[in-house]
């Protein structure tokens, strides 16, 4: 059993802040703040998630994504001895990289820890004879953010049963963060009309985050509502801003459109927003943008690859679509506009789901069930 000042050891492989970088976080800080069990991180120093867990949590960095076998060893013979030391009995591994070196840990260096792959990514794992061999082997436990996840799995490894994952959605500190954060005139600040109507994406941008589909979905509905706006919000990756932007001048939609371009906090674009769209392609194993509007009462347009099926109900927390119906995502969002009843029916439902099914308190208390049954067993 798990108690108060006990260490889990997290394994982070990522070089972003993303949403496996969020759940490790968030269920660290669940865990600490309801429990008193504490995390170790164990994170590359050049990720960009490193600076925030650094200033909550004690981390230690090794590059666990290396290529250099020794290098690998000498990392699993450190979290042996990194979990002598403070007595840790679950290491939770986030990524495949991750968990490489902790079964190398227990593999070469006898360590008894327990070992858990949470996998908040969409990638097919590799059917190969290593992946076999460590997951019949060494993996106690799987923890998943999506039910499609599973099957990924399951089609590549048919001996993994249902009994070996558990599905935990993401969850976060919901009423503080949408409370707790300070409140700028957003509106004023971007020069959109006070009494418009905004409709908010928020992603990185990137060809899976579909936002060319957005831009036509945008289109439509701007040319039969030009009181609604659109807002963009999310680091340049792959897609530039500018390519996107002419895509909006030949549609002639780009009055209505402002891009930010990586936000600090998201915060003060959702609170100003009426409508939250998600518009990917694929990914979203986790879709932690979807909890927060939740947050706000925001309700939500999404495409449906992976955990976005599980979340988005019709008329219940917005409306689902296909990842190229553009008429249903015009009609959505119309809709939205149009029927301020439903309007509020679904922002209040979303308000009461983010507190009661995607919170701090159910996040960590389901993973410490699963963490406690693996150490039972």
């Amino acid at each position: 059993m798990l108690k108060s000042g006990d260490y889990i050891l997290q394994l982070l492989s990522i070089k972003f802040w993303n949403a496996a970088a969020n759940y490790a976080y968030n269920l660290s800080d669940g865990l600490f703040k309801l429990h008193k069990i504490k995390s170790i991180f164990i994170i590359p120093s050049t990720s960009r998630a490193n600076e925030k867990i650094k200033n909550n949590f004690d981390t230690i960095n090794f590059d666990l994504r290396s290529a250099n076998i020794f290098k690998l060893i000498f990392y699993a013979h450190q979290v042996k001895k990194i979990c002598i030391k403070n007595n840790i009995k679950i290491i939770n591994c986030h990524y495949g990289e991750a968990l490489l070196v902790a079964s190398l840990s227990k593999i070469i260096f006898k360590n008894p820890a327990k070992i858990i792959r949470t996998v908040v990514d969409v990638r097919e794992p590799k059917k190969n004879f290593i992946n076999k061999y460590l997951f019949k082997n060494i993996v106690d436990h799987f923890i998943i953010s999506c039910t499609d996840t599973k099957s990924r799995y399951q089609k590549n490894f048919p001996f993994l049963y249902d009994d070996k994952f558990t599905l935990i959605y993401y969850g976060h500190d919901s009423e503080n963060y949408a409370n707790n954060f300070q409140i700028e005139d957003l509106k004023s600040k971007l020069n959109i009309p006070e009494n418009s109507f905004i409709v908010s994406t928020i992603a990185r941008l990137s060809p899976e985050k579909g936002h060319k589909f957005l831009l036509e979905i945008a289109n439509k509905v701007i040319k039969k509502q030009p009181n609604i706006y659109f807002i963009i919000a999310g680091e340049q990756i792959t897609v530039k801003w500018n390519h996107l932007l002419e895509i909006a001048k030949n549609y002639e939609i780009d009055k209505n459109l402002i891009y930010i371009n990586h936000p600090n906090d998201v915060r003060n674009i959702i609170n100003i927003t009426n409508v939250g769209l998600i518009t990917s392609q694929s990914s979203e194993a986790a879709c932690r943008i979807a909890t927060e509007f939740f947050s706000f009462g925001k309700p939500v347009v999404a495409t449906n690859p992976n955990v976005l099926k599980e979340m988005i109900k019709d008329n219940e927390t917005g409306f689902l679509i296909n990842i190229d119906d553009v008429e249903k995502g015009v009609e959505s969002i119309l809709k939205l506009y149009n029927d301020k009843n439903l309007y509020f029916n679904i922002s209040q439902n979303n308000k009461l789901i983010s507190q009661t099914k995607y919170n701090l308190k159910n996040f960590a208390e389901e993973h410490l069930k699963v963490f406690e049954k693996v150490l039972i067993n």
